[in-house]
C-alpha cells in the first residue's frame, strides 16, 4: 500500500488519550505476564531507548546465547556488539543508524557472535522501531534468535544440494501461509510437513482445524476468530498436533495476519516449532522432582536442607529419628532451635556449634567429618552447598549412623594385627596375595627367606613370578576360586634370584585389607622329593626280590610251552596246517614272555613314561590276575564294551594296577573279591579344576578289607606313610607320581569295615584298538629302501625277512660307521634309503643317536626310527625330540613294525610323488 493509500480520517484526540489510557492500564496489569512470557523463550528479547541506547529490558535468554551476563548488557548497552564477528559488525551498526533516521526498513539479518568460551554462534537478529505520534523513533525492540543449529543444517544441504533454498523452505521452524477464512493449508514449508508427518501434497489438501488436537481446538479457534475480527494481530499459543502416524506433537504456534488492518481477512501466517521434547523434559523433570522427594524419605540417611537465612527448607523422616527430634521442634523451621535441642547429647557440644558456624560463613565448602554422641554412638557428618542454577541458597547436611560399621572396621584392623603377628612368628613360609593379578600383600620372614628376598620389598613382589610355569598357577588359582581352598598341591616354584625348587601349597581364599586374596603356606619339598627318589630305588629293588622267584619259575614255564610247540612243529611239518598251530601257541607264550619282561623294566624304569596307545581293559586284567597269582583273592571284571583306549605307559600302568591289587589282598587275608572295572568318563571343567576337559577312562578297584580310619585317608599317598607292620609306605607314593606323569589322578574312598575303593582317570585317547590291530596285520604294505643298523646277526636278519614280507627292500649293517658308509653310497648312486632303522645302543661302536646326527650332516630330512630294548632309555620316551620320527621297542613282531614303517613308507608312494 502506498502513502496515497493511507486513509486520513481516524479517532479524535480525546479518543486516542482515552484508549491510550486504558492500553495503559491493561500494560501494567500485563507486564509482570509478558515479563514471564518473553523470560521462558529461547530467543533473545531486549528493549532499547533509540535516543540514549540504554537498555531498558533484556531476558534471560541473552545470556544462554551471548554467554554474557543480563547485567553486563544493562551496565554497557552497547557491550553487545562486541561479541559480534569483526565481518558482521558493520552491517549491524548501520542497521541500527538507519532506524534511528528513520532511513530503512526493521533490521532482519543473520550475523555472527563469538562467545566469551571462544564458540561461534549463528544468530537472526531482528531490530523493530517504535515511533511516537510524532513519526519519531523513541524505541528499538530486538530479537535475537540462536541458528546454530539451523546454520549448520543449511550448510549440509548446500554442500550435499549445491544451491540455496528459499528462507521459507530453509526456516528452522515450520512456516505456512493458510487461508484464515477455511483453515487450509496454501504454502507450508518442509519443517511444517516433518512436524504434521505428512509431505507437501497431502498436507496441501489439510486444515489446520483437522491436525489440531481435540482438546486445543476451542482455544485456537477463538483465537482466530479475535485475529479476524480485528481484535488482535497475532497471537501465540502451545497446542497440539495429531500426526499422520497418531503421534501427538507439542508445538509453540505464532499466527500474524498478512491481510491489512480494517480489510477483509484473507491468509495469516502461522509459525510452529516442535517443543515435544521440552514438554516432555518437563514433565521427566516433574516427574524426577518426585522421584528425589521419595528418594530423599527412602534414603537411609537423615537429610536436612537449610537456607542461608538458617531456615529449614526440607528434611526426611529419617533425620528426625536419627536425632530425636520432635516434630514441634522441626516444625519452628529453625535451624538453630534444632541445634540446640541436640546439643546435649554430644560429646563436645562446643567443637558441633564451631563447625556449623564455621562451614556456614563459608557457604561453598564441602566438609566431611564424624560426631560422637555420650552414648557412645559415631555419626558421619557430611555437608556440601545447597545449589539452584549458579546460585548457592543454602546447605545440605547428610548424617549417617556408622557405630556398627566403625566398630566392624575396628574389630577388622584388630584381626589383621592379630593375623600378622601370628603369620610373623610361624615356623612356615606364609603369602598372601591378591587374587586378581597376584600382587603380594604380605609376607612373613620365612617366606621372605625361602624366595631370596626380604620384608622390605613387599611393594615389589609379585606372586607370579614366584612360579615357573603361567599355566600351571593359573589352574591353582582356579581351583582356589571354585573350591574356596586347596591342600598339598605341588607346584615348581623360583625365588627372586631365579633358584628353582619343588614346593607343597596349602591355600585358601581370604578378604585382606579389603581385597580378595589368597592365603598361601610354602613347604619346600626339594631334599624330601630327592630322598622319596633313592627311596622309592630301594623299594624297587625289594619288590625284584619278591618277584624274581615266580618271574623265574613262570619264564621257565612259558619257555618250555615254546620249546615243545616248537618241536611239535618241526615233527609235524609233513601237516602245515597243525604245525602252523603249534607255532601260533608258541609265539602266544613268547607274547607272555615279553610281558614278563616288561613287568621286571617297570621296576627298574624312571623318568618320563614311553606312552603308546593300549587296550586298557587288557592292561588292567593282566597286571591284576599277575598279582593275584597264589592268593585266596578272586578278580571280578566289569569293563565297558566300548571302552576308550589310552596313551600310558603299560609297565608303569600295570605296576599301578598290581599295587593297587596287592594293597586289596593284604586287606583281604581270609580271601575275598576285588571287584575291578572301567568305563568311559567325558570330564567338564567344573568336574575336576586341576585336570583338563576332555575324554578319560575311569579305572576303579575296590576291596572287601578292613577300610582305613577317615582320619588316615588324607595321607595314604604321602611318602613313607603305611598301616602296616611291614613295607616302606612307598607303594602308593609311586602309582601318585605314575597317575601324574600321565596327566591323570588317583584318589581314595573308605570307610572301616567296609572296604577300600581306589580310582585312577587317564587321559582316553578315542578309537578302535581293534581296528588298529587289525588293519597292523593285514594286506596294509609298504614300499621303499630301508638301511637296518642293529648289532645283533638274528635281529638284523629276523627285521629284514620281517621288511621284506611287508613290502620293503632292506640293507643291514652291524653298527653306526658301516651304516653311514651305505647311506652315503646309495645316496650318490641316486637310490637313497627311504627309512634308517637304528639300534639305540651299539657295544663298542658308534650308537643311534650319533649315527643319525652324522646322517643328518649328508641329509638333514632323513626318516630314522629308533630301536632298543632299554625302554627306559630318555630317547626312547621323547623320541621325536631327539630327532626319530619312530620308535620300535624290542622285542616286536611284524605288526608293530608295520604300524611304526607303513605311515613313514606307504605303498604306493613313488606313484603318488609323481
Amino acid at each position: 500500500m502506498s502513502d496515497s493509500e493511507i486513509p486520513t480520517h481516524g479517532p479524535s484526540s480525546d479518543e486516542r488519550n482515552k484508549e491510550r489510557a486504558r492500553l495503559d492500564e491493561a500494560l501494567r496489569g500485563d507486564q509482570l505476564r509478558l515479563i514471564q512470557i518473553l523470560s521462558t523463550l529461547r530467543a533473545v528479547v531486549w528493549l532499547r531507548d533509540a535516543r540514549t541506547s540504554r537498555i531498558l529490558y533484556v531476558n534471560p535468554a541473552y545470556e544462554t546465547v551471548w554467554g554474557r551476563s543480563c547485567q553486563s548488557l544493562y551496565d554497557e548497552p552497547m557491550s553487545f556488539l562486541d561479541a559480534v564477528h569483526s565481518q558482521d559488525k558493520q552491517k549491524v551498526l548501520d542497521a541500527i543508524e538507519r532506524l534511528r533516521n528513520k532511513q530503512g526498513q526493521a533490521f532482519n539479518e543473520e550475523y555472527r557472535i563469538l562467545r566469551p568460551d571462544g564458540s561461534q554462534r549463528w544468530v537472526w537478529g531482528r531490530i523493530l522501531p517504535i515511533l511516537d505520534e510524532s513519526g519519531e523513533v523513541i524505541r528499538l525492540v530486538s530479537s535475537v534468535e540462536d541458528i546454530t543449529d539451523q546454520k549448520r543444517v543449511e550448510q549440509a544441504l548446500r554442500e550435499s544440494e549445491q544451491r540455496f533454498r528459499a528462507l521459507f523452505e530453509q526456516a528452522a521452524v515450520g512456516t505456512a501461509e493458510i487461508d484464515s477464512a477455511t483453515g487450509r493449508f496454501l504454502h507450508i514449508n518442509r519443517r511444517y510437513c516433518e512436524i504434521l508427518g505428512y509431505d507437501r501434497e497431502e498436507a496441501s489438501n489439510l486444515t489446520f482445524q483437522a491436525v489440531t488436537h481435540e482438546e486445543d481446538l476451542g482455544k485456537d479457534l477463538a483465537q482466530m476468530r479475535r485475529l479476524m475480527d480485528g481484535g488482535i494481530r497475532e497471537f501465540s499459543m502451545e497446542k497440539r498436533y495429531i500426526r499422520k502416524d497418531g503421534k501427538v506433537v507439542w508445538v509453540t504456534l505464532s499466527v500474524s495476519a498478512l491481510w491489512p488492518p480494517g480489510e477483509k481477512p484473507t491468509t495469516h501466517i502461522a509459525v510452529v516449532q516442535d517443543v515435544t521434547e521440552r514438554k516432555e523434559a518437563e514433565m521427566a523433570t516433574r516427574h524426577a522432582l518426585a522421584l528425589q522427594a521419595a528418594t530423599l524419605e527412602s534414603t537411609a540417611d537423615g537429610i536436612l536442607v537449610v537456607d542461608v537465612h538458617g531456615k529449614i527448607l526440607s528434611y526426611n523422616r529419617n533425620f528426625a529419628r536419627l536425632w530425636g527430634i520432635p516434630e514441634t521442634v522441626l516444625a519452628t523451621r529453625d535451624d538453630q532451635t534444632a541445634i540446640e535441642y541436640v546439643l546435649s547429647g554430644l560429646e563436645d557440644p562446643a567443637g558441633f556449634v564451631r563447625r556449623v558456624g564455621e562451614l556456614y560463613a563459608q557457604p561453598d565448602v564441602e566438609s566431611y567429618d564424624t560426631i560422637l554422641l555420650k552414648q557412645g554412638r559415631v555419626f558421619e557428618r557430611y555437608s556440601s552447598p545447597f545449589r539452584m542454577g549458579d546460585a548457592i541458597c543454602g546447605r545440605v547436611w547428610s548424617f549417617r549412623d556408622a557405630t556398627d560399621r566403625m566398630a566392624a572396621d575396628n574389630a577388622l584392623r584388630e584381626s589383621e594385627a592379630r593375623y600378622r603377628e601370628l603369620s610373623d612368628h610361624s615356623p612356615l613360609p606364609v603369602v598372601v596375595a591378591a587374587l586378581e593379578g597376584g600382587a603380594v600383600l604380605y609376607i612373613n620372614q620365612r617366606a621372605a627367606d625361602l624366595f631370596e628376598s626380604s620384608v622390605d620389598k613387599l611393594p615389589d613382589l609379585n606372586a607370579v613370578d614366584f612360579w615357573v610355569s603361567p599355566e600351571a598357577r593359573q589352574r591353582y588359582v582356579d581351583a582356589v576360586k571354585q573350591v574356596g581352598y586347596i591342600v598339598d598341591y605341588e607346584a615348581r616354584l623360583r625365588t627372586t634370584r631365579g633358584r628353582e625348587f619343588l614346593a607343597l601349597l596349602s591355600a585358601n581364599s581370604t578378604v585382606f585389607e579389603g581385597q580378595r586374596a589368597i592365603h598361601v603356606t610354602v613347604v619346600d619339598i626339594t631334599d624330601r622329593r630327592r630322598m622319596e627318589q633313592e627311596l622309592i630305588k630301594s623299594q624297587k629293588l625289594e619288590s625284584l626280590a619278591i618277584l624274581a622267584g615266580g618271574i623265574a619259575h613262570d619264564f621257565n614255564n612259558l619257555l618250555t610251552g615254546i620249546l615243545g610247540n616248537i618241536s611239535l612243529a618241526q615233527m609235524q611239518l609233513t601237516s602245515p596246517a597243525i604245525a602252523q598251530d603249534r607255532l601260533n601257541e608258541a609265539a602266544g607264550a613268547a607274547m607272555r614272555a615279553r610281558g614278563l619282561t616288561q613287568q621286571l623294566l617297570t621296576f627298574s624304569r624312571g623318568g618320563a613314561p614311553v606312552k603308546r596307545i593300549s587296550d586298557v581293559a587288557r592292561v588292567v586284567r593282566e597286571a591284576a590276575l599277575f598279582a593275584t597269582r597264589g592268593s585266596s583273592v578272586a578278580c571280578q571284571f566289569d569293563f565297558a564294551p566300548d571302552l576308550w583306549p589310552a596313551e600310558v605307559d603299560e609297565g608303569q600302568i600295570a605296576q599301578v594296577i598290581q599295587n593297587l591289587v596287592i594293597n586289596a589282598v593284604e586287606a583281604m587275608p581270609s580271601g575275598g573279591v576285588i571287584a575291578i572295572g572301567a568305563e568311559n568318563l567325558p570330564l567338564r571343567r567344573e568336574d575336576s579344576p586341576l585336570l583338563d576337559p576332555g575324554p578319560y577312562v575311569r579305572i576303579r578297584v575296590k576291596d572287601e578289607g578292613v577300610g582305613i580310619a577317615e582320619n588316615l585317608l588324607q595321607r595314604v599317598f604321602d611318602p613313607y606313610f603305611t598301616t602296616k607292620q611291614r613295607g616302606s609306605g612307598l607303594g602308593l607314593s609311586i602309582c601318585h607320581s605314575i597317575v601324574t606323569r600321565h596327566q591323570g589322578s588317583i584318589s581314595v574312598s573308605s570307610r572301616p569295615q567296609s572296604g577300600t575303593m581306589f580310582e585312577v582317570l587317564l587321559p582316553a585317547t578315542p578309537g578302535d584298538m581293534g581296528q588298529e590291530r587289525a588293519a597292523a596285520v593285514s594286506g596294509v604294505r609298504g614300499e621303499g629302501r630301508v638301511l637296518l643298523m642293529d648289532d645283533e646277526e638274528v635281529i638284523l636278519q629276523m627285521t629284514a625277512r620281517i621288511l621284506e614280507t611287508i613290502g620293503y627292500q632292506a640293507a643291514t649293517a652291524r653298527d653306526g660307521k658301516d651304516a653311514i658308509e651305505q647311506f652315503l653310497a646309495a645316496r650318490e648312486a641316486g637310490s637313497p634309503f627311504d627309512v634308517v632303522i637304528l639300534d639305540l645302543t651299539v657295544p663298542g661302536g658308534m650308537g643311534g643317536l650319533e649315527t643319525l646326527a652324522r646322517m643328518r650332516e649328508i641329509e638333514p630330512e632323513v626318516k630314522a626310527v629308533v630301536s632298543s630294548g632299554y625302554s627306559n632309555d630318555p630317547v626312547m620316551s621323547d623320541f621325536r625330540a631327539h630327532g626319530f620320527a619312530g620308535v620300535l621297542i624290542k622285542p616286536y613282531q611284524i605288526a608293530d613294525v608295520a604300524k611304526v614303517m607303513v605311515p613313514l613308507a606307504p605303498a604306493g608312494r613313488a606313484e603318488r610323488s609323481r
